[in-house]
Formats: C-alpha cells, structure tokens, sequence
C-alpha cells in the first residue's frame, strides 16, 4: 500500500513468470481489466514459432504487463538518481501505461500479421501495428470511460495522453554501458537468427498467411454500428480488430464451409506437420527488394532454371520464395549511433559513442537479408529436383553459393576426395557450376 497525507492507494500484486511478484498501481489495472489488454492473452508474442519450439507459448498478454512494470522501474531510478528531473508520481503512471499498452495493436500471430498478410492482401498499405497500438489505445480509453479515471489519479489531459502516446510509437544511458548495448543487439540478432526466424517457424507462418489470405473474404467479424469487417478490413474498425486474435486459426481449422475448404486444407496440413520443404539458403551482396510482387517473380525464375540432367518438372506454383531481414532493429544503421550517453563526471550533457571508439571486433555491417526456397511438392524425387533448380537459380543470379549440406556432402566432398587421391586441387566455381549439370 502506497500512503500519502490525502489519499491511500491499494496496489495490486501479480505473480510474473520473470519478475516473480510485482506491484500495479489500480490505474494501470483499470487499463487491464479492458476487452482490448485482455485480448492480449490470446495472441502468442511469437507467433507461429511456437509451433516449432513447444516452450515458446507466452503471450502478448504477460509480456505486455512486464513491459509496463520494467518501465516503471526505470523511471523510479532515474527519480531515484536525478531528483532534480522532478519526476513526478504522474510522469511514471503514464510511462507505466505506455507500456502496457504500446503491444495493443498487434494482430493474429503477431509480426506475421503486418509483415506478412497485410502486404499480400493490402499492397502498398502502410499500416504497422504500431499504429494500431494508438487507435486501439484511443479506443480503449474511450469506450471504458478511462479519461475520468485517469483524471481522478491526479493525470492532466490531453497533455497526458498525447505523452503516453508518443512513448507508443516513437523510439539513458551510462557511457559505461555502451558495450553491454552492442552485446544486447547481438543477442536480439541471434535470437531472431535461431529462433524467431527459424526455417520451419518461418514456412508454417507463410502456409498460415496463405490460409488467410484464401479465409479472407469469407470471415465475418461485427464491428461498430454493426458493420461487417473481414480479417484484413478489420484493420479499419477497432471493435472489429478487438475480436481479431489467433482463435482465426482454429475458426477456419475447424469450419464446415465449403468457401473456406482450400484455407482449412492448408492448416490441417500444418497441423499434421506435412509442411513445405527449405531446398535451400542463400544471401545477396546487395539490398533487394521482397514486396509479394517480387517474391512471385521470383517463384516463376526458380522455376525456369531447371538444370540439364534433371528429370522433374517443376512449376512456379510449386516454389515459395522467402526473404528474411536480419539486423540490429534499424535496418542497415547501427542503433548505437542513435544512442545518447551520460558520463559520470557531467551528467548533464549527453554525447555519442562511435563504433571505433568501442572496440574493433564490432560489426561492420548491421543488416542482410537470407533468400530460403520451399518446395510445395513433398515426394523425394520432386525434392532432389527441386534443390537443384534452387542451385541453378543461385548461380544465375550471382548470389552467394548456397547453403545445401546435401550437395556439399554428397557431391563435392566426394569429388574432393577422388580429386585428392588423383593428387589435383578441389573444384572451382567453374568446375562446379559444371558439376550441377553432370549430378
């Protein structure tokens, strides 16, 4: 219980799987106790990774709440440290509730949602979740009648909400800790790297987009005034969005319609673990792009470099191409450079810390796309071909030599050793460009 000399605040104690026993100020359960926040509980934080990695099963719901207690934290230290900031009770309840709030937005299946049904469904639609998270946030405080609350906890508005909402959508540290920063990039990377972007995670998210893309025009969802939205509409209608969660998976799964029968086909597939094949990896020099449009070309030119020797007839419908973006979370620039830094000597003048000034064995380049190819087709023989034409495609276009453990070890470690034991060198490009046709 927080006292002060003219009011008594009774918090709230929830038992947090990571933080064990936390403390919520009544206004942050006041947001909470919302069908917006509770909606939460039923979309998965990483989507269809869970489908691969079982103890991947928390939820937007849980992180969300610790997300909002952390930022509480975080501020009472700095009041802690720099009580001349003058911080006051009311500046941490809103960075609390911008923390809280600032996942609202997210659709089924999380980043699959906006990064990848809605380019397919809606090209050239700017919409991000975050922006979602403000329109759901504004809703929220509308139709559950939070403004007087807030007002009643000593929270001025508007200037209050357009604070908590800015903290939303938009992007201190101690000099000291800016190589633990580059250690925390790293880790991101390598979590998206095995984990998060993980090959059969990212197929069973495209078979799942697929399959929503098919359900689209035939899911019905009630919105405001009674209007009628579907999954990609529902975008535009925050009481129709607010009913939008994973649970779309299982309504097609388990319909009878026959207008969804393609989309239910797909998902029991997944279900029944008969997914698309990685034939295999690869990676550009440069920047390219990964619009839907593009994949599909791409798709058709996977399927037009069938190589000489190969038996298999293989289509454009019969490719999915697959472009994953890897980075420190801006893209090709090093968020450390937008990073301001505090020495303990002045803390009031905040500076930068180049890479150089950090230590050598720091990346060079913050960003790189990988290029996976699946094959629909599921019988060895289709597969075998399938890799092939991948091969054929990657030499075509330049890129990097792929990554395919099965020819490195059945082809050219084999020729390698007969080439040992005739005493001449390993295979060049050339060579092996040559070697493809032949195998």
């Amino acid at each position: 219980t927080e006292t002060s000399q003219t009011w008594c605040v009774c918090v709230q104690v929830f038992n947090d799987p990571i933080h064990g026993h936390i403390e919520l100020h009544p206004l942050l359960l006041s947001f909470i106790d919302t069908p917006q926040f509770q909606r939460l509980r039923q979309i998965k934080q990483l989507g269809g990774v869970y489908l691969v990695f079982p103890g991947a099963s928390h939820n937007r719901f849980e992180h969300s709440i610790g997300v909002g207690y952390l930022a509480g934290c975080l501020v009472q230290a700095l009041n802690e440290r720099q009580p001349e900031l003058l911080i006051t009770k009311q500046d941490v309840l809103c960075v609390q509730i911008a923390g809280l709030c600032h996942d609202l937005g997210h659709g089924p299946f999380s980043h699959m949602f906006d990064g990848m049904f809605i380019p397919k469904v809606r090209p050239g639609e700017k919409w991000k979740h975050e922006i979602a998270s403000v329109q759901m946030f504004d809703h929220m405080v509308k139709v559950n009648g939070l403004e007087e609350v807030m007002v009643r906890h000593g929270l001025t508005l508007p200037d209050d909400l357009n604070f908590i909402k800015e903290q939303i959508t938009g992007p201190l540290n101690n000099s000291s800790e800016v190589g633990n920063l580059y250690d925390l990039f790293y880790t991101r990377n390598c979590l998206h790297r095995r984990a998060y972007q993980h090959k059969v995670g990212n197929i069973i998210e495209t078979m799942i987009t697929e399959a929503f893309v098919k359900a689209d025009p035939h899911i019905q969802i009630q919105g405001s005034s009674g209007r009628i939205f579907t999954i990609s509409s529902a975008i535009d209608d925050m009481e129709a969005y607010t009913k939008l969660t994973d649970h779309i998976f299982e309504q097609i799964l388990y319909s009878s319609a026959p207008e969804l029968s393609e989309a239910r086909a797909i998902l029991h597939n997944i279900v029944c673990r008969r997914l698309y094949k990685c034939v295999g990896q690869t990676t550009t020099e440069t920047h390219v792009d990964s619009s839907p449009e593009k994949l599909l070309d791409w798709a058709k030119e996977v399927a037009c470099s069938k190589p000489s020797g190969t038996d298999a007839n293989l289509i454009a419908e019969d490719f999915v191409v697959s472009v994953i973006h890897m980075d420190y979370g801006m893209k090709e620039k090093n968020p450390i450079n937008s990073v301001y830094f505090y020495c303990k000597k002045d803390p009031t003048i905040a500076i930068k810390i180049r890479k150089n000034q950090v230590s050598k064995l720091l990346p060079e380049c913050f960003a790189e796309q990988l290029i996976r190819v699946y094959c629909k087709k599921m019988d060895d023989k289709s597969l075998e071909a399938a890799k092939k034409y991948f091969v054929q495609w990657c030499m075509d276009r330049n890129f990097t030599k792929p990554q395919f453990k099965w020819y490195l070890c059945n082809n050219l470690q084999s020729t390698s050793q007969r080439r040992q034991r005739q005493g001449t060198k390993t295979p060049s490009m050339t060579e092996w460009r040559k070697n493809l046709g032949r195998n």
